[in-house]
This record gives structure tokens, C-alpha cells and sequence, in this order.
């Protein structure tokens, strides 16, 4: 199978995991993004931000996009934010076109005007069902309505709210990509290396600096201190527990880090629909917002390696960016 990517310039968890399982399950030459990106060919310079998504895959052949759209089999649109915006008008123009993925990796549940143009849309938060769940992401939706300055284009404007069952829409949350990082010894008793960008997080940081006082060692960012992705993937590491609180959406990268880095993954109960999730209390921990830190001293007092290295186990089981693009590629066989 041969895709075309239409991929965003900007870093974007979701659009460059997906393609980097997609290079991976297909090989990169079969596999072109336009416009051709730097980070998914080069090693990652040292000062990057996020370095676990520059890829080294070798480049493709570049033709014009008109040329690779019509003899792909599948477009996939990464994003439709500015970096991009003009290309996907031009594929969704093209007569004889392929079928059309659209992958929505923002941090909302809104459906977008794109869905009616694709012929397969896959959403990161879509939403378990639920009264609370609903008259809160009602009211947020009305409130961002008005503030979003993209609701005058239709492809971008939102038109509902992506629920779980919705027939137009796939489940695609966020996954790992990147190396593991070594195991190390287990320095802290718990981590929560979040700045307080919701306010989930700032009550969350609040009650484990109170668990600190009580003698649990509890690693914290410092007022203005930043971590490095490497240096912060070596305190999950040596941590036996890690939280992952949400920030501006319930999926986050950090649900995936823990995991990844070998700590057991302690985080609120699931809002979004995440196919083969981690078992609760074998591979992970689940518990409501205010339970959370009350979960910590017990689970202290268990065993916490064993869920941390079944979780760990899972992950690289059934939430790769492999996995991400196996998917896609079960989905786009119903419709190639």
C-alpha cells in the first residue's frame, strides 16, 4: 500500500506517531509526506524539544502532490491547522481521488465539518458516554465556539460532539513511540512532573506536596525548573509510581510515558475511549480525581513493580505507533 501524508510542520503527537507507525508497517518509501519534513528523516538535533519524534527513515521519491495523490492508495490527512491547510483543499478537490483519512489529534471532542468530506475519521477524544461528561463538554463547547477564530471554514468548524458510538467516527487515542529508557533504581516513591496547566493538576500537586511532609519521597518539578525529554523519562524510571492528570485533554502523552518508562501508571478514571486499555489493577491503576493521592500509600504498600512491568508489558503490546497505524490500515481495507 502506498499513502500520501499530509502532515502539519508544527509538531503533533498524534499526526507524527501515526506516521511513524505507518513508515514503520509499510516502509518510508511508501509512505510520502507532504510537505516534506526534516524531523522524519534526520536524527533529532540536541536541542529538541521533542526529540522522540524525529524519525531517521530514509526520504521517499518526491513527485508533486497531484502525481503521488491519484497513484496512492490512501490519503491521510494529518491535521488541518495553517501548515497545511492548502493541500488538503487540493486533494479533496482531485477527481478520481483516494479515499481520504482524516486523524484528529486535538485536545477537544469536537467533531469538525471535515467528517462529511472523508472516508474515514479517526478522533483522539472520543467520549465514553455520560450525563456529567455531557453537560460539561456542552457548555465548553459553546464557550470555545465562540473564541475559535476557525468557525468561519467548514471543514475546521465544529458540528457536534464526538461521543463513543457515533458511526461517522474511530477510536484513535495517542501511544508510544520512541526508545524505552534503562531501567533504573527506584529513587522516588512517586512523580508528578507536571507544571500546573489545569486546574486537575494544581490540586493533585497540592496533595502530594501534604504526602511529602508524611515521609512519602515525592519528586515534584521545582518553581521553573524543565526537564529535558531524556532527563524526564530517567525520573519516571526511577520512580515506582508516576500520576498522568489531564491537562487540556483527557488523552495526554504522559498516560503513555509511565508506562513506557517502566512506573506504575496511577491516573483518573477513563472519559475517552481507548481500545485495549490497561486492565485496572493488573497493568494500572485507575481512580477519580479526588482518590487519586488517598490510592498512593496503599499501593506503596503492594506490589507496585508487578502492575508497573505489566503495564509496561501491554504498552509495547497493544499501544505502539504500530499498533496506531495497524488500525488505520484495518479501517482504509473497508473502503480501498
Amino acid at each position: 500500500m502506498r499513502i500520501v501524508y499530509l502532515a502539519n510542520p508544527v509538531e503533533d503527537f498524534l499526526q507524527d506517531l501515526l506516521y511513524h507507525g505507518l513508515a514503520s508497517r509499510l516502509g518510508s518509501e511508501n509512505v510520502i509526506e507532504f510537505p516534506p519534513l526534516e524531523r522524519y528523516h534526520r536524527p533529532a538535533p540536541d536541542d529538541a524539544r521533542h526529540p522522540q519524534l524525529w524519525f531517521s527513515f530514509p526520504e521517499p521519491p518526491r513527485v508533486p502532490l497531484r502525481e503521488a495523490a491519484l497513484s496512492a492508495d490512501a490519503v491521510v490527512v494529518g491535521s488541518l491547522r495553517s501548515g497545511i491547510r492548502g493541500l488538503v483543499d487540493e486533494v479533496l478537490d482531485l477527481e478520481g481521488r483516494p479515499p481520504i483519512v482524516y486523524v484528529d489529534g486535538e485536545d477537544d471532542s469536537d467533531v469538525l465539518g471535515v467528517v462529511s468530506r472523508v472516508d474515514v475519521y479517526f478522533k483522539r477524544e472520543l467520549l465514553l458516554t455520560g450525563a456529567l461528561n455531557r453537560a460539561r463538554e456542552i457548555r465548553r463547547r459553546r464557550r470555545d465556539q465562540r473564541e475559535r477564530p476557525d468557525v468561519d471554514d467548514p471543514l475546521r468548524a465544529p458540528i457536534g460532539i464526538a461521543w463513543a458510538g457515533d458511526s461517522r467516527l474511530r477510536p484513535l487515542p495517542l501511544g508510544w513511540v520512541g526508545p524505552l529508557p534503562e531501567p533504573g533504581r527506584k529513587e522516588f516513591d512517586v512523580a508528578f512532573l507536571f507544571h500546573p496547566t489545569s486546574p486537575e493538576r494544581t490540586v493533585v500537586r497540592s496533595q502530594l506536596e501534604r504526602l511529602s511532609a508524611d515521609g512519602i519521597r515525592v519528586r515534584l518539578l521545582a518553581e521553573g525548573e524543565r526537564l529535558d525529554w531524556w532527563s524526564y523519562m530517567n525520573v519516571l524510571a526511577r520512580s515506582r509510581i508516576a500520576l498522568a492528570v489531564r491537562g487540556l485533554g483527557y488523552d495526554t502523552f504522559r498516560y503513555w510515558e509511565v508506562p513506557a518508562a517502566g512506573a506504575l501508571l496511577l491516573a483518573e478514571t477513563p472519559r475517552t475511549l481507548i481500545p485495549g486499555n490497561f486492565a485496572h489493577g493488573r497493568e494500572a491503576v485507575f481512580a477519580p480525581l479526588h482518590r487519586l493521592v488517598a490510592r498512593i500509600p496503599e499501593l506503596l504498600d503492594g506490589d507496585s513493580e508487578r502492575i508497573a512491568h505489566a503495564g509496561q508489558e501491554r504498552l509495547l503490546a497493544a499501544h505502539t505507533s504500530v499498533n496506531r497505524a495497524q488500525a488505520v490500515l484495518d479501517d482504509l481495507a473497508s473502503v480501498c
